[in-house]
């Protein structure tokens, strides 16, 4: 059942095949840069200055807050809009929306120069470290007035099916950045910190012509030309108005932590910050990969339900859930039983205190790999009332948690306060969106579903590690290379031995390599 459903699900995406596999590379080479990156710039400005930085980008969370949910609209509408020919019904719009842009990115530069200019003195960083963050916030303000209004551009071209196309500027705007930070290898006395960071932002900007460019193809470039009626993008909030309670939830349950945490821990705020975003850039490359299952999934569930096949809904639950659950369980723990090796290699071994928090924030993030089957059902059937609501609650608690737990814990907060809203989201979406909406027993799910790899896993995890510990082996490099061959081999054998039929995954691994090859 499982690989039947996977069939259609091939055979229903291959008109989307290029883009999802340009975006996903554009993803995976986005991460490698910033995975390869992070560790030259801490050992050419310290975690110190490098923690300023991360301070500031945090500071931006609120944009996304402040959009209302317009730009996953922007998607949807202009896509309508050229397929119905209403181009004058999009430039109208565009040029309202471009309004409000506007006047959003006018909000959040006052809101950061006024952190900057009358707040500053809140986070819990060295004094010298005072005028370095005030420089960098204000670079972050200028930067953040044109991201806002620059970020439509996406949007008018993710809506005429250029994503593709974005997905190669972006990887050749990361090549870019990563030949800047080889440069400040090569030279590290070269570029002040703030120097780095006003490139950085140039670079962010660097694609803008060519995108604009690109959008000539479709439209003209009066859309964005600011304008205002009313009436034309009505519908455009009313249809975002759904989907902003519950982003705004997922946002602060995300991004204010680390920002309770530079205020919250007794000292040293920006090296804790470095710390956190080590760590967090694991973290970032497993939430990619499960974005790129439920990405694809969203339009085949929704596209079957549409055509009367009504039991699309508990199939993709209990059948299509056990293939995706099964690859990301193997990354998960994969990444845990190597995580002393990794962190070596990454950032030396002087910062393998990190480990234990690493551990039990990807323990807390594999469920991202085996949730996205579960949320693209229960986004694509409408049913988003009740998650809003345990969002709220999962939002609510973890941020408490992370706020009584900073001074004790510094980055061990936000990792308790990930896992308290990921159980909470667990709690939610088993026993009452499985029983109540989909007809699907939790525990049946929990024990056929959700466990097996869990404890392929586990059996790979503790067999491994105790043969590497035995074998203790000095290059961290051997030890990963050895490692992840005898757990991919151990893992595999549980997992096709007591969940995946041998067979089953002979016949899909077949069936994804013709229609690459039919591509």
């Amino acid at each position: 059942m499982a690989i039947r459903i996977f069939e259609d699900l091939i055979m229903s995406t291959n008109k989307l095949y290029l883009n999802s596999v340009t975006t996903v590379s554009s993803k995976f080479f986005s991460a490698l840069v910033q995975i390869l990156c992070l560790p030259i710039l801490i050992k050419v400005y310290g975690k110190g200055e490098y923690g300023l930085i991360v301070i500031a980008l945090f500071l931006n969370t609120f944009i996304a807050i402040l959009q209302f949910g317009i730009p996953s609209g922007m998607l949807k509408f202009v896509a309508e809009w050229i397929a119905k020919g209403q181009k004058q019904e999009m430039v109208k719009a565009t040029r309202t929306v471009t309004t409000f842009y506007l006047v959003i990115a006018l909000i959040n530069v006052v809101i950061i120069l006024s952190i900057r200019y009358f707040f500053i003195d809140m986070f819990k960083i060295h004094p010298e470290q005072m005028v370095i963050l005030g420089s960098l916030l204000i670079v972050t303000a200028v930067a953040s007035f044109v991201s806002i209004p620059v970020g439509l551009i996406d949007q008018l071209l993710s809506g005429v099916q250029e994503i593709a196309f974005i997905a190669k500027m972006q990887m050749i705007k990361n090549a870019i950045y990563a030949s800047l930070v080889f440069y400040i290898f090569l030279n590290p006395q070269k570029l002040s910190i703030v120097e780095y960071y006003i490139l950085n932002v140039i670079i962010m900007f660097s694609m803008v012509p060519v995108k604009l460019m690109r959008w000539t193809r479709h439209s003209s470039l009066r859309v964005f030309i600011p304008g205002w009626n009313f009436k034309s993008i009505f519908p455009l909030l009313k249809y975002c108005s759904s989907l902003l309670v519950l982003a705004v939830f997922i946002i602060l349950a995300d991004k204010l932590t680390p920002m309770i945490m530079s205020v919250r821990v007794s000292a040293n705020a920006a090296e804790h910050m470095t710390d956190y975003q080590i760590i967090n850039n694991v973290r970032m490359f497993i939430m990619m990969i499960g974005s790129s299952f439920f990405m694809t999934l969203v339009p085949y569930v929704s596209h079957e339900f549409a055509k009367g096949n009504t039991h699309v809904y508990k199939k993709t639950i209990q059948h299509a859930t056990k293939p995706v659950w099964a690859v990301g369980a193997l990354i998960g723990f994969g990444v845990i039983l190597l995580s002393k090796e990794l962190l070596t290699i990454y950032v030396g071994v002087e910062n393998l205190y990190l480990h234990k928090w690493l551990i039990l924030l990807v323990a807390s993030v594999i469920y991202n790999l085996y949730n996205p089957c579960i949320s693209s059902v229960i986004i694509a059937s409408g049913r988003t009332l009740p998650l809003v609501a345990i969002s709220g609650c999962a939002c609510l608690v973890s941020l408490v948690a992370c706020w009584m737990l900073c001074p004790v814990t510094a980055i061990g907060a936000i990792v308790i306060a990930n896992v308290i809203y990921t159980g909470i989201a667990f709690l939610g979406s088993h026993f009452y969106y499985l029983p109540k909406c989909f007809g699907v027993s939790p525990i049946e799910q929990i024990m056929k579903v959700l466990l097996p790899p869990v404890l392929s896993g586990l059996i790979m995890l503790f067999s491994v590690r105790y043969l590497l510990d035995w074998l203790d082996i000095a290059s961290p490099f051997v030890t990963i290379v050895i490692g992840a061959i005898t757990g991919f081999v151990v893992y595999s054998l549980v997992i096709l031995t007591i969940y995946i039929k041998p067979v089953d995954a002979m016949l899909l691994i077949n069936k994804v390599k013709k229609n690459r090859t039919d591509n």
